[in-house]
């Protein structure tokens, strides 16, 4: 991330190999892999209201993720948090294919979803549950819908880039 902006989304999971911090693993870029395969298998059926496949999106947010530099715990939550909500996929599956850390980001991100129809009182009770992992997933998934929105001369991008 420089200067609190954001690359342009990936296109591809190649894309967003590339966009990693050259300090993950290969067994960390092979769980990525992984994330996406099972991301684009479940949700293969459900476009977005574009018309875009959904993989478009669960990119955007990890691509946007990997801007901000976060761990490979929290992209690999990135690509699969609709996953639970969205799909016949449990997250039971997820504890069991990608360990409990990234089952309860993907949670706490529907969780966060939920937020809105709590009292004032609950929200607040909510917030300080939250965890900064599921904070800035949100923050990712938002910021894409708001770069999708925009006229692309509108977007944030990279200096040096048109």
């Amino acid at each position: 991330m420089v200067n609190n902006e954001f690359s342009e989304s990936p296109v591809s999971l190649e894309e967003l190999i590339e966009r990693l911090p050259r300090t993950f693993s290969e067994v960390e870029i092979e769980q990525i892999r992984e994330a996406y395969a099972l991301a684009e298998m479940a949700h293969s059926t459900q476009p977005r209201a574009s018309g875009e496949p959904y993989t478009v999106h669960l990119l955007a947010v990890a691509g946007v993720l990997a801007d901000m530099r976060l761990d490979s715990t929290t992209i690999i939550a990135g690509l699969l948090h609709d996953i639970v909500e969205d799909t016949d996929i449990p997250l039971s599956y997820l504890v069991e294919r990608f360990g409990p850390k990234v089952a309860d980001l993907v949670d706490g991100v529907t969780k966060l979803e939920e937020i809105k129809r709590f009292s004032d009182e609950k929200r607040s009770q909510q917030n300080q549950a939250g965890h900064s992992r599921r904070i800035a997933q949100q923050l990712a998934q938002r910021l894409h819908r708001r770069m999708v929105a925009r006229p692309r001369h509108r977007r944030l991008e990279r200096p040096g880039r048109g």
